[in-house]
């Protein structure tokens, strides 16, 4: 690596040995031209600084390094004959500081603030999201329409409602129309503290009401900013990764240590905190899975609430006295009744957030229990009022591999007359592209005074296949009234999908089945649902959809439903992470997604729909799928991503062919079999009878190993750089002895 040789110049009879330094930069390393006379090392101001990214101006024998914030200034020294601006490297130091490490005995010059002084870091721009919003903020008289409809055919007859969102006179209005109708429009301040939000309308029951807030038209997804202090190598290049996405970097100075400014969303949040060290070492990362509850407030923050109409008046207040704690009040007066309520919502930890409420004079309470753990979430509800009814449910959820289970309890007491306990297991296996196995059972024993005890066992298994754009399942459902068994199934098309169930019930000896097909475009949405009992006692066909008029309208009237995204997995063949034209999709690396189920789609891409909005998904490439062993997806085997509100989201995974790197060793005083080359300290090659050795790698800088493996010594090491092109290294063992 140290090429090392003398260099006599006509004019002087100084003698400078030519050294190359390596300068070492976060993902970025240069050979920079240097001497030494035996005492003092000398650089080339000119190639140092502009690989710093400064404006260099050189005049006669000075040399000026200019950025925004600073200015350097050098005298040139060494022989008139050389055209390089020689500058003392001891010169140099002194004016940077800190900023760079000189390493004199491996001919190393490290940056060790370069996030802050050369301006070299990947700058992230912060857009960290205050919230979804339906419709652009602007003022306008007209700003678009979103309607949505229902129109429902069961035993109580047929029930038409719709509702109706839109952006006019210049704010918003929200409207249900059934069998009462209600309207609300609201102007709003968004940047205001104190009034953001003015409401008049009516409700379901005709009053009319006026309201006032300081909480914003949409809730904040931004909980706070938080600082994580850690320690990690020195220099290294340190990363926050939330939802497959950086929110911020930074390099860690001189003794390791480093600050990264993240965000907590409100919800369940999983972050990683990736360390690259310099030279080209394996990252390391850590993962910290934080729950902010929507119900916390940042710290120093109130947010209240006033709605007055003739019949009732109510204020409610909440004020954060922490980043992990809230308290809450309300008081509402009406023509019947007076009732008040104080609570609480803390997070004693950050996984972990419990909310309870007392109501006066009712003398009731409620609390609400939450847990979160990697591929693991626990919530408990408890109420009870007078002594006299008590509610209490747990819900568990754990997945491992492909295997994801639900677990649910209930138990329901009204005095001593009355008890019923049910638990609820479930069971669901999923195959790279869809839902291959579920079951689930549920025991319910009901205790009264009224009727006999009774203990019911339901039940319910399916399995099938889920293969392109179809899902077929075989099911059997028992229970007390009926036992069916049937086919179950969804087929994904363009815009539409159609589902449907066909089944025998054995109890009433009749068929039983149902019909549902969605479709949706720019323009709007169409649900239709048929459904039908053996037994005729319920029955049910509704039809409900969509109506979009305007720019900035969300897709669909349910964020839920319109959630989905698409898996793209190309071969990068340029290696620019971009997929071109000419990269088509690899339709035979499969994919595993906790919590949910991929369909191929035609194109080759792996799709989902019906995610939770801002909820972050796990992703698993299945490194048996991926058929040519010199492949490796950029994002490494796992990454997650966070689901959009009411959209497709794409999700490109580059597949990198990992480099050809062929050696030879030279200068052998031994045998080559004795012979292994180590690559950054691990990974070993053998090396042949002819001294070559051969060795795939992804792109990266590297330290190649020269051991005995008899006397496990280290007889050589040299550095390397690897791009995407093939590269043959020659090391040898008199040269680059260690």
């Amino acid at each position: 690596m140290i090429a090392v040789f003398l260099y006599v110049p006509v004019a002087s009879t100084q003698v400078l040995m030519e050294v190359p330094l390596l300068l070492e930069l976060p993902r970025k390393q240069y050979l920079i031209n240097a001497w030494y006379d035996g005492e003092t090392f000398f650089i080339d101001g000119k190639g140092l600084f502009e690989r710093l990214n400064f404006k260099v101006e050189t005049h006669e024998s000075t040399l000026k390094a200019l950025d925004i914030h600073r200015q350097y200034g050098f005298n040139c020294v060494g022989s008139l004959n050389t055209p390089t601006c020689q500058i003392p490297l001891n010169d140099v130091l002194e004016q940077l500081g800190d900023a760079l490490h000189f390493d004199e005995t491996r001919l190393h010059l490290t940056a060790s603030s370069a996030a802050s002084t050369f301006k070299i870091q990947s700058t992230h721009v912060k857009h960290w999201a205050q919230g979804p919003h339906l419709f652009p903020q602007t003022r306008q008289l007209w700003g678009g329409l979103m309607m949505g409809w229902q129109l429902r055919h069961d035993e109580f007859g047929v029930r038409p409602s719709i509702e109706m969102t839109t952006s006019a006179l210049y704010g918003t209005i929200k409207a249900h129309i059934g069998n009462r109708y209600s309207w609300k429009y609201t102007y709003d301040w968004p940047h205001q503290k104190w009034l953001t939000q003015v409401g008049v309308g009516t409700f379901t029951d005709g009053m009319p009401h006026i309201s006032v807030t300081n909480r914003p038209l949409i809730q904040p997804h931004l909980q706070h900013v938080k600082v994580i202090r850690g320690q990690s190598t020195p220099h290294a290049l340190i990363q926050a990764i939330i939802g497959g996405e950086i929110v911020d970097q930074i390099q860690a100075d001189a003794s390791g240590k480093y600050n990264l400014h993240t965000p907590i969303w409100y919800g369940s949040t999983k972050m990683q905190i990736r360390s690259q060290p310099l030279g080209g070492s394996d990252a390391t990362s850590e993962y910290s899975y934080l729950l902010t509850p929507a119900s916390l407030l940042p710290a120093k923050k109130m947010f209240y609430h006033m709605a007055v109409s003739p019949s009732s008046h109510t204020l409610e207040l909440q004020y954060g006295i922490h980043q992990r704690l809230t308290l809450e009040t309300s008081l509402e007066l009406n023509q019947h009744h007076r009732q008040a309520s104080i609570g609480a919502t803390v997070s004693p930890a950050r996984n972990m957030a419990l909310n309870t409420i007392a109501f006066f004079p009712e003398h009731s309470w409620e609390a609400n229990l939450q847990l979160w753990r990697a591929r693991m979430q626990v919530t408990a509800s408890f109420s009870t009022q007078n002594n006299e009814l008590w509610n209490a449910s747990l819900t568990g959820s754990v997945s491992r591999g492909a295997v994801t289970m639900f677990m649910r309890a209930h138990h329901f007491r009204f005095r001593d007359d009355h008890q019923h306990v049910s638990v609820n297991p479930e069971i669901f296996v999923h195959h790279s592209s869809g839902l291959l196995f579920q079951t689930s059972y549920e025991i319910s024993h009901t205790q009264s005074t009224s009727i006999e005890n009774a203990v019911d066992l339901n039940w319910y298994t399916g399995t099938g296949w889920s293969v392109a754009r179809t899902q077929i399942l075989a099911f059997a459902d028992h229970r007390r009234s009926r036992k069916i068994y049937g086919l179950k199934g969804t087929l994904l098309l363009r815009h539409q999908s159609v589902g449907f169930s066909i089944g025998w019930d054995a109890n009433h000896q009749a068929m039983s089945g149902g019909l549902s097909i969605q479709a949706s475009s720019a323009f709007g949405s169409l649900f239709a649902q048929s459904r039908a009992e053996g037994n005729v006692i319920s029955h049910a066909q509704y039809l409900q959809g969509s109506l979009h008029l305007g720019s900035g309208v969300s897709l669909s009237p349910s964020a839920n439903q319109a959630s989905a995204a698409e898996l793209r997995i190309f071969e990068d063949l340029n290696g620019n992470s971009i997929q071109d034209l000419t990269e088509p999709v690899l339709s035979h690396i499969e994919a595993q997604l906790y919590e949910g189920s991929w369909v191929r789609l035609r194109t080759g891409s792996l799709y989902v729909a019906h995610l939770e909005p801002y909820k972050n998904y796990q992703v698993r490439l299945l490194e048996a799928s991926i058929q040519d062993p010199f492949l490796y997806p950029a994002t490494g085997l796992e990454f997650s991503f966070t689901a959009d509100p009411g959209q497709r989201k794409i999700i490109r995974v580059p597949m990198q062919r990992l480099t050809t790197v062929t050696g030879q060793v030279t200068g052998l005083d031994r045998a080559p079999l004795r012979l292994i080359a180590r690559l950054n300290g691990h990974g070993n090659t053998e090396v042949y009878r002819d001294g070559g050795f051969s060795v795939q790698l992804r792109p990266g800088t590297y330290t190649v190993s020269i051991i005995d493996v008899l006397t496990e010594k280290v007889l050589a090491e040299k550095r390397m750089e690897v791009d995407h092109l093939p590269l043959k290294l020659s090391i040898d063992l008199n040269r680059d002895a260690r």
